[in-house]
Formats: C-alpha cells, structure tokens, sequence
C-alpha cells in the first residue's frame, strides 16, 4: 500500500510543474484521483465497500479545476459532489496546502433562501464539538479564474484541518484525522434531521428542491404531455427503468406509434437536446454490412474517416456528469448483429474502476484502425463507453426489415408499442396545464447504474432472492423448449425490479409483468411441440397463485383463444398473458409463432 503523506508530498511539491504540462495524460490525474484515492482506501479498509462508499476526486472538468477535490461520501447521504454534505480533500489553488474538509455542496441542500455560508453555521451548531478540527473559513488560496468554485468551497466548509507542504504528518496522522472526520460525519447523519426543519425558509426550499425519482418522473411526463404526446400508463416509467437497468433500450411497434418522438421528447425534457450536442439521431441505413459506418473506417490513404456516432461518443467521454442519448432510428432495417455487433460486445466489458467510481469499458476502437495522424490517435485512441451514455433503438417489425438474433435480444430491453388511440388527441387526453412546463437540467446520477452484477448489491435481500428464485420458476418452464435465459438476462431483470422499488414507480407484480415482455418472450419463436406446451405453461403462470383450476390447465383450452386486456384482473400479468394469447393463436393457425406478429 502506497503512503498517504509521499504522494500528497509529491503533489503539493511538484503542483506548479504538473500544472504547466498539457492537460490530457497529466501525472497529476493518476497521483491524485487513483493513487490517492486507492492509498485512503487502503489505510480504511471499510471505504471500499461501493455499497456504502463513494470515494472519487477530479482535477479537471473540461480543463483545470482551481481546487482539487477528493471526495468521501456515505451513499445514504450523497453519491455525488454537487449534492448533499460529504468528506473532502481540498488542494488549493496555488499548492501550498491540502485541506482535510466536511464540507457541503454549493448546488444543493439549502441553497436559495438561506445563504451557503449560513447554512454551514446551522450544520455546524447542530454537530456540536468538531474537535480537533477548525470551524472558521479556510482560505483556499488566491482566485486564479472566473469561477466561484473555490469560494463555494470555502462558504460550504464545516470544519476542516489544513496541511501545509513541506510539514506533511505521517500517514498515521493522516489515517487518524480521516477516521475522526468519519466520525463527525456520523453524527451529522444521525442528526440531519432535525436540521431539515431549523428554519421554515429551509424545509420549504429543500422541500422545492429534493425531488424524488417518481416526482421526476411525472415533471417529464407533463413535458411529453404538453408536446401533444400521450402514451400508456406506465411506459414512461419503464422507459426509464429500462435504461436505468441496461443503458440499451429498444423501441418496436407500427410505424407512426411515436417510439422516435418519445426518445426525443425524453431526452429534451431532461436537458439532453441536439443544440446542445446532448442527443443524436441517426437513421439506419439498408447498406450497414459492418460497424464501419457507426464508428469509422482508414480509407485507401490510410486516414481514419469517423462514423456516425463516433465524434458523439467522444463528446460524452468528456462530459461524464450529463446524461447524452444515442437513437439509432429503424435500427433493423439492416441485420443489427452486423453493423452493430462491435459495440454490443464492447458493452459486456463493462466495469466499475475502484479508482474513479466510474463505470468504464474496454476502448471502443482499436489504436491500430486509427491510423498514423498523432491528433487522431489523441482524439479517440482512448475512447470508452462511458456511463452517461444512452443507447436506444427504435424498430419497426414489418416484412421490410430484419429480425433480431438471440444476442442482440439477451443484450436490451425490448419495450413494444401496441396500443394506438386515434382518438386520444382529437379528444384532448385530459387537462393540460396552460403553462409550458420547464425542461429539467439532470445530471447523470439520475440515470447511471448502480449495479453491474448481483455482487454489487451486497448481502442478498429477501426481496432480491424472491426475484431470483420467480425467474428461475420461468426458466423452469422456458427449459422445456430449451429457451432458457442465462445470467445476464437474470441480473439486468432484477435490476430493474430492484430499481423500481426505490423509486416506487409501479406496481411490483407490472414491474415483473414488464420483465417478461421485454426479457423473456421476445426470444420465443418456433413451431415444435415443446414451443406449444411451454407457452400454454407460462400461460398458466400468469394466473393469480390463488387461482388453482387456471393455474393447472396447461393445454390449449385454457386460452379459448378469446382477447385479453391488459388491466385484465383475470391475471397477475396481463400484459404477457395477451401477448401468449395472440402468439398462440397464430401458432394454431399458422403451425409457427414468435414474440413478432
């Protein structure tokens, strides 16, 4: 394990020099955000558990930071550093000094009716002794630009203490100042409550302020509303769920249902739109053979000529705190498996860096595919798949385009648009109000994943073990016709159950109902007997566990091939048990079905 004290000396000594040199690939980016941060992990064996630890720091955001930061949040409080009270290291300005900070966010908690600064007063009352610890306000160093960052700062700092360069402590004191802070910071958790109600102008702004995921989510429902567009019950919410689980959604219906208008509806009224280079369009072409055409190609001159969505991507890479949204529009109108397949498989190297927090994956293309140009290597030798980037297909199922493989299918949520009202708009669909609402500005801690694997999750909850043990009942019956899903489909499904019940967006059994439409049936297709007796099973799993006489007829009378509602109350999930229904029939009549009518 590295020593905390050699690499902040190395730091504060050698911050002028480092600052000099370029930007990109500074050692300053490895010695403070990786190595500093693994050297308090290591000294604190209890921050690396990213269940309850969130420990990242930057010294840059598009260019240089004034103040160097180094957080260390407890996740039930905060997550990220623009919101909530956290631990923070400080370098300041001009490097004479580190601070050991609790400090609070400039961009959330009290702002607006009560001033920062007095907002760290009442924080500071109500924690009570901050010993050894000094409570004035820190001086950050000299103001070297336009921004108000390290007045922010200083304004939002509770408590802190400062070293110097060149009388660094040991890393003993370093270890024992960190652990007192914890401590401070414990009980400022413990007593955050009453601080939500110390002044009524508070409460009434952070009351303003705190939305939850579900208020969110409504104010992006009446944006879309108020745009003249109007979509099922609980679609908006699982768009979101969706992406939340597997930043890969697709969108599959007729033409004209609105699963393009939707995507950019969805991006616009969360601060993601083409004039600020937050959403793309990109239609698909017949012609796509390879993923040349997306990500770019070296032409006969051996100049690497972009794809479509490459200069895209390399704009998310370098604006990781907004969320950016990718439509690829009438995706399988050539084979998707073909001139997307680079990109699904780069997707399943996803991965959590200790070091930064972040969700990375392996480079997105080749260094020896760019060519020889140095600027073009810089430019994206490096590129990822970064973590605020959205991916969403739209698709229209008709004998003009191509279906899907079993890979793309285990790789998205496949959301269907069935249901068209064309009298919905003519009758108004409600009141709307007359004033237009706002569209919201998100960071992507809205939308991020908290999860890549089960493992992420920590001890397993009741509530998880239940959701593994009713998939593992489908694949029981999947198993039959050997259609069976495997592990990522199993954890991306629990996901997005898991995210619903924190954000308590729908109801358990529809959350369930929509894993099933859009994780399971979709790779369902074939005319042997085992498809047969596996879909009359699967339909009788969709009856109440109280209804025994249904639940046991597994044949064809059971269905009497009559129409189903969704809401229909005959089911705990309607919406599959319509779909078994239309796909059974054809199979009757057509002696093959598949998820595709």
């Amino acid at each position: 394990m590295e020593s905390v004290h050699n690499i902040l000396d190395d730091v504060l000594n050698n911050y002028t020099d480092y600052r000099k040199q370029p930007l990109k690939e500074n050692p300053l980016l490895n010695l403070f955000c990786h190595r500093f941060r693994d050297a308090l992990i290591g000294s604190i064996p209890e921050l690396s558990d990213p269940e309850k630890y969130t420990v990242k720091g930057s010294i840059q955001m598009r260019r240089w930071c004034d103040v160097f930061w180094m957080m260390v949040a407890k996740n039930t409080i905060t997550r990220s550093a623009t919101k909530g009270v956290y631990i923070v290291y400080l370098v300041s300005t001009d490097g004479s000094a580190c601070y050991l900070t609790l400090g609070q966010s400039a961009t959330s908690g009290t702002k607006g009716s009560i001033p920062l600064a007095d907002s760290t007063k009442i924080i500071q009352n109500m924690i009570g002794d901050l010993s050894p610890f000094s409570f004035d306000k820190p001086n950050l160093g000299p103001k070297i630009s336009t921004s108000r960052h390290k007045e922010e700062y200083e304004d939002g700092c509770i408590c802190y203490k400062k070293y110097g360069k060149g009388a660094l402590p040991l890393d003993a004191v370093f270890v024992a100042d960190l652990k007192q802070m914890m401590s401070i910071y414990d009980v400022y958790e413990s007593e955050a409550g009453s601080f939500q109600h110390l002044t009524a102008a508070a409460e009434k702004e952070e009351k303003k302020d705190a939305n939850t995921v579900k208020d969110t989510i409504e104010k992006i429902k009446n944006y879309i509303a108020f745009n003249g567009f109007s979509y099922p019950s609980g679609l908006i919410e699982n768009f979101y769920l969706s992406l939340k689980a597997k930043p890969f959604v697709i969108l599959a219906g007729v033409s004209g249902t609105g699963k393009t208008k939707l995507v950019k509806l969805f991006a616009e009224a969360v601060g993601a739109t083409s004039e600020n280079g937050r959403y793309l369009l990109v239609p698909v072409r017949p012609d796509w053979s390879d993923s040349s055409d997306l990500l770019g190609h070296t032409d006969l001159k051996g100049r690497f000529v972009p794809g479509a969505i490459i200069d895209f991507i390399a704009a998310a890479n370098k604006d990781l705190d907004h969320p950016y949204f990718l439509c690829l529009d009438e995706m399988n109108l050539a084979r998707v498996e073909y001139y997307f397949s680079d990109v699904l498989s780069i997707m399943e190297t996803r991965k959590r860096v200790s070091s930064t927090g972040r969700i990375e994956s392996d480079r997105l293309i080749p260094r020896q595919l760019l060519g020889d140009d140095a600027a073009v290597q810089e430019k994206y030798g490096g590129l990822i798949l970064p973590e605020n980037l959205y991916i969403i297909g739209t698709v229209n199922m008709d004998e003009t385009t191509f279906p899907f493989s079993k890979k793309v299918l285990d790789r998205a949520n496949m959301i269907e648009f069935s249901e068209i009202n064309l009298e919905y708009g003519y009758k108004g669909g409600g009141e709307i109000s007359l004033a237009k609402p706002a569209p919201l500005d998100l960071q992507n801690d809205f939308f991020v994943a908290n999860y890549l694997t089960l493992d992420d999750f920590g001890p397993a909850s009741e509530k998880l073990i239940g959701y593994c043990k009713k998939l593992e009942a489908i694949n029981e019956i999947l198993a039959g016709a050997n259609m069976q899903v495997g592990y990522r489909v199993r954890d991306e499904a629990v996901f997005y159950q898991l995210y619903n019940d924190k954000g308590n967006l729908i109801p358990t059994d529809q959350a369930f109902d929509n894993v099933l439409m859009q994780k399971v049936l979709p790779r369902v297709q074939g005319g042997s007997g085992e498809i047969r007796k596996m879909l009359c099973e699967l339909f009788a799993n969709c009856f109440f566990e109280d209804d025994i006489e249904n639940k046991n007829k597994k044949d064809w009378s059971v269905m009497e091939l009559d129409k189903i509602k969704p809401d229909s109350k005959l089911f705990v999930y309607p919406k599959t048990a319509q779909k078994i229904t239309y796909m059974i029939r054809r199979f009757h009549e057509d002696g093959f079905t598949s998820y595709w009518l």
